[in-house]
């Protein structure tokens, strides 16, 4: 990697929108340039989200694509226009749908860097890949662990589960405001009266959908349970395959139409959402619900 910062140009991150990693990656970025540009990349539209960001990056400046990437042809295209504009494109992703950029050859020669690894976050991989540069970065040691153990789905970090909350709490702008100006996963008094408040209230939604889950056996012998239910999923599916020892859980939302489900590992989640016209990673992913086919 070739790698030289102007802060005086004018720079992009594309970062997806919507999720604790995602804007785990602002927050890095924010502190290596203040006054980057953010958009929040949406998958339905990230091929114009991109070809945009394309535009704003002035000449000499950089463009980072993090936990959200376009299409091959489109990203043909932005590598195209970066190398005129001599700007510096780097990509960090970890969706499985993503893991043909292992293979992708950008003509910006030396002005590039294409990381993709479905063992770390978006944020994570980003976080590895400059800490060494910017020794600034070091103090979200910490922070940058414990958001990869969520967003893999390791749980292996009870912070995980109330950085999460927190994100829910104060969404993308807010949650990377926080972390800018305090970079410790320690929460203060009023977090901890928020958290508490929403855990009470998630508590008495996840009673209520456990028992209204359905537990069934797939074709493989894996045990697995499903249920119709709005909001926040991850909490839930993670009771529910504790509860009733399922291999992974599925939730349906009827009001965004789309699917979540998570796992232990053993049957990919990736690949199944992927069958469905969704994607994510091997123990946490999301499909859109098409009512013309079967979801199973």
């Amino acid at each position: 990697m070739s790698l030289s910062i102007n802060s005086a140009k004018q720079s992009v991150m594309v970062t997806h929108g919507d999720c604790p990693d995602g804007s785990a990656c602002v927050a890095f970025a924010k502190t290596i340039i203040p006054e980057i540009k953010v958009i929040f990349g949406i998958h339905k539209i990230i091929n114009g989200q991109i070809m945009s960001a394309v535009s704003l990056v002035e000449d000499g400046g950089v463009l980072w694509v993090t936990d959200i990437v376009c299409d091959k042809d489109f990203l043909a295209m932005a590598c195209t226009a970066l190398k005129s504009k001599n700007a510096f494109l780097g990509i960090y992703e970890h969706h499985e749908t993503r893991s043909w950029l292992q293979k992708y050859i950008s003509p910006l020669e030396k002005n590039v860097e294409i990381i993709f690894d479905n063992n770390r976050c978006g944020s994570k991989i980003f976080y590895d890949s400059y800490s060494e540069y910017f020794p600034v970065l070091t103090k979200y040691a910490d922070f940058s662990r414990i958001i990869n153990d969520r967003d893999l789905w390791l749980n292996q970090d009870v912070k995980g589960i109330q950085l999460a909350k927190l994100h829910q709490i104060y969404g993308d702008e807010m949650f990377i405001e926080r972390f800018l100006s305090n970079s410790k996963v320690q929460f203060t008094n009023e977090e901890k009266i928020l958290l508490n408040f929403v855990y009470e209230q998630e508590h008495k939604r996840i009673d209520s959908a456990l028992n209204r889950m359905k537990v069934k056996v797939d074709e493989n012998g894996y045990p697995y349970g499903v249920v119709i239910d709005s909001g926040d999923s991850s909490d839930l599916l993670n009771a529910a395959i504790e509860k009733f020892n399922l291999e992974y859980a599925i939730m349906l939302d009827l009001n965004k139409g789309k699917g979540s489900i998570r796992g232990k590992g053993n049957m990919d989640c990736a690949v199944f959402s992927q069958n469905r016209g969704g994607g994510g990673h091997k123990r946490a992913s999301g499909f859109p619900l098409n009512f013309d086919r079967p979801i199973f």
